[in-house]
This record gives C-alpha cells, structure tokens and sequence, in this order.
C-alpha cells in the first residue's frame, strides 16, 4: 500500500507486478507517480482512485479491473484550452483495460491508441469512463466493446479505426456526452472508419464529429471475441446488443455515407 505517498519523479518500474499474494491489486489512492514509468506492469486490481499521473508512461501495461475513478492522467492546472503540448498526457498505448474504471477521470490528450478498454466476462463491474474528460484523447484502433461512456466529454477526441461495439454514449444525469470538435484547435472529434454496430449515442452532442466510413447496425446483434491479455491471458468478451442509435447530429455532422447531417442509421 502507497496511498498519499509522493513517489520520485520519472521513478522506473517497467515489468513490475503489482499484485498481492491474496489476489487483490496494490493501492495508490491518491498517490503523486509523475512520470512514472510502468510499461509493461502489472496492476491488475489496482486502486488508483485520485491519483497523479502526469506524464506516466503506462504502454502495455494491465489494468484490468483497476479502479482510476477521479485519476489526473495530465496536469493537474489544467483547463479546457490548456495547449495539448502543455498537458503533460499520460501514455497507454496498448494497454490492456478489461473492467477498469476511469469514471470522472481526466485524460485529455492521452493516447489510447490500439488499447483494449472493453467489459469482459471477468466482472460485473464494466469498462467505464462516466462523465470523464477526455478531450482530444486518441483510441485510434482500440477495441472499446460494451464500454461506458455517459457524460463523457471527448471534444476533438479520434476514435478512428475503433471498435466501438455495444458501448454507450449516452448522458450522464443531465450531463451529455460529447463528441464536438476540439476547444483547443478545432479538429473535429472522429469515429471515421469505426466499427459502431450497436453503439448508443442517445442525447449525445454528435455535432461537427466525422463518422464517415463507420459501420452501424440496423438490428440487434451477438459479440464474442477471446482476446490475448496480459501475460497471454485469456480473455473472453461477449455481449449481445441492439441496433445503433444517434444522437444529435446536425449539418456539421459528417454521416457515415459521407453526408452531411443529420444521420440516420441506415
């Protein structure tokens, strides 16, 4: 346990495994690790909640089942116009995310690319990130199945080549997901080239954001995908869901068929 510690800065601990002999994950609620380097790491059940991880580089690292609720993934000053070169973003690329929690999270601009972030037949508890900030974040090429992310807000955020499958943007309460282009440089938010089939973005912001290319469902379907995890684990995924479901889109929207909004799955 190292809750509240304050770790050296850019403290290296590739390949370490952080579990405990009774199974459960180690605990770093609240724990300042910038620049921490955990690629590769096992943290799988981790508690992280609160956290500080600004500029960690956590690349192929397992987070399975972890708990990062209210993590700081950036610095912690920052504001929607915080220049992303100044963001300090955390780097995930390829890590694998079966169950985790990033509910309320602040992750702008950090790099998910080819990451599996999805629920898992492991645990009740499901891949989330609840009403977290994930603006100009990248999941370029990730596998995001059956994942939450109500009241997310993902300004400028690249979801491009993803596989967005059964997951949920939808609102959080009164707060809505968002999927506009970037407060910081415009760029729009993407799932172009996205596989969608069941996704449901009711009363979610979807103007301005490029679908071109993506693949919706009509109809309900079945997923089932076991999935190489950490240390060649094997990791089943498997889910029914129904057709795919816009939210708001409007002439700024880019449809799928290349049109200009607002969509209609078709």
């Amino acid at each position: 346990m190292a809750d509240q510690a304050l770790l050296p800065d850019n403290l290296d601990l590739q390949n370490t495994d952080f579990t405990c002999s009774d199974g459960t994950g180690a605990s770093f609620r609240g724990t300042r690790m910038y620049g921490i380097q955990l690629q590769g790491a096992d943290l799988q059940g981790a508690r992280l909640q609160g956290a500080l991880l600004k500029s960690a580089k956590l690349e192929g690292a397992n987070l399975t089942l972890a708990d990062l609720t209210a993590v700081w993934l950036i610095v912690e000053t920052a504001t929607p116009t915080t220049p992303k070169s100044e963001l300090e973003a955390a780097s995930l690329i390829k890590a694998f995310m079966f169950n985790t929690v990033l509910d309320q999270a602040h992750c702008d601009g950090v790099d998910f690319t080819d990451a599996v972030f999805s629920t898992s037949v492991l645990h009740t508890q499901p891949a989330s990130a609840e009403r977290a900030f994930m603006n100009d974040a990248k999941f370029n090429d990730a596998w995001v199945l059956g994942a939450i992310f109500n009241g997310a807000q993902l300004a400028g955020t690249n979801f491009a080549n993803a596989h967005l499958i059964g997951s949920r943007f939808k609102n959080s309460g009164s707060v809505p997901t968002k999927l506009t282009p970037s407060n910081r440089d415009g760029s729009a938010a993407s799932i172009a080239q996205a596989d969608i089939s069941g996704t449901d973005f009711t009363g979610a912001d979807m103007g301005g954001l490029d679908m071109v290319g993506a693949t919706v469902a009509t109809k309900g379907g079945f997923f089932g995908k076991t999935f190489t995890g950490y240390n060649n684990a094997h990791v089943p995924v498997a889910f029914t869901y129904g057709p795919t479901v816009f939210g708001n889109t409007t002439k700024t929207t880019t449809c799928p068929d290349g049109n200009p909004g607002p969509c209609k799955v078709i």
